[in-house]
């Protein structure tokens, strides 16, 4: 994302200064087309040359429904904003919705802008993992990871079929990730690249709080990835506004055992999950770990 572009009614510049320098820090230019005064051709004449000088580099955001209207129409995507929430249904098919647009940081605009052009977010960094959104492309180190047997011992397997397992993960991204904003991501070492498992938050039907779900590569399983993962997890549970996290276990999976533990996790009771006997862990905002 090279620039966010506003095109409304009227734009000033001054309360848009704490956004400017935001976006600034991030390469990110702050730009305007003020269409009072303009007839609609030249409004559309305008945008017709914006969006293919700019491609899809610029974020648009507008006040106008015809405008987001035309925006659509030429297969571009925009950000809808309003004044009040009233305003919502003048954009009936919009996927984001703003308001008072100058109070938002620049990292809301920057993801918004990554989920029109599918690229996904890097949701943590931490001393030795990269913890982003998982892709399509992920697959096949997924069916590496998984084709070791210790690795479904206690969680569920892959699709068999490989295009159905892209295909489970291509929703997923619709219906999950965009929707949410959280799910299951995938976990890569930094120094090399090498994707090693998964980790995220869940929301499992019959559940109040939210799940936090972990599988590590065998091959790097005893290193302490794991516990990484898992804990960064948890602080992103805890900025989401999550006081409570569990998680469900075997009560054969000592290793599992060992890492909640280790981590503040208290046991809950025995619970049926998709015709499997787990143990319910959880951990509350009273535990160091999510303070």
């Amino acid at each position: 994302m090279k620039s966010l572009l506003f095109i409304v009614k009227q734009f000033n510049p001054y309360i848009y200064k704490d956004l400017e320098t935001d976006l600034n820090k991030k390469g990110i230019v702050l730009d305007s087309f003020v269409y009072t005064g303009f007839d609609i051709d030249e409004i559309l004449s305008k945008l017709t040359s914006v969006i293919k000088e700019s491609g899809k580099d610029t974020l648009l955001v507008t006040d106008s429904p015809e405008i987001y209207d035309y925006i659509r129409v030429l297969g571009h995507d925009a950000v809808a904003l309003a004044e009040k929430e009233e305003d919502f249904s003048l954009y009936p098919d919009a996927k984001y919705i703003v308001m008072k647009p100058y109070e938002i940081e620049a990292l809301y605009y920057e993801r918004v802008w990554m989920r029109f052009n599918n690229i996904p977010w890097t949701i943590a960094v931490t001393d030795r993992l990269i913890i982003r959104e998982t892709v399509e492309s992920d697959v096949e180190d997924f069916y590496r990871i998984y084709k070791d047997p210790r690795m479904t011992r206690y969680t569920e397997k892959l699709y068999e079929n490989i295009e159905e397992e892209r295909k489970y993960i291509s929703e997923y991204r619709e219906k999950v990730y965009a929707v949410q904003g959280f799910g299951i991501w995938t976990v890569i070492k930094k120094d090399d690249g090498r994707i090693i498992g998964r980790a995220g938050l869940i929301t499992r039907g019959g559940f109040d709080d939210v799940e936090v779900g972990y599988a590590i590569d065998t091959a790097f399983q005893h290193m302490g990835f794991a516990k990484e993962a898992v804990t960064e997890c948890l602080a992103i549970a805890k900025d989401l506004g999550f006081s409570r996290v569990y998680a469900l276990t075997d009560k054969e999976n000592a290793p599992s055992l060992a890492l909640l533990d280790s981590l503040g996790f208290k046991y809950e009771k025995d619970c049926v999950v998709d015709g499997r006997n787990l143990l319910k862990m959880t951990l509350n905002k009273h535990s160091h770990v999510m303070r």
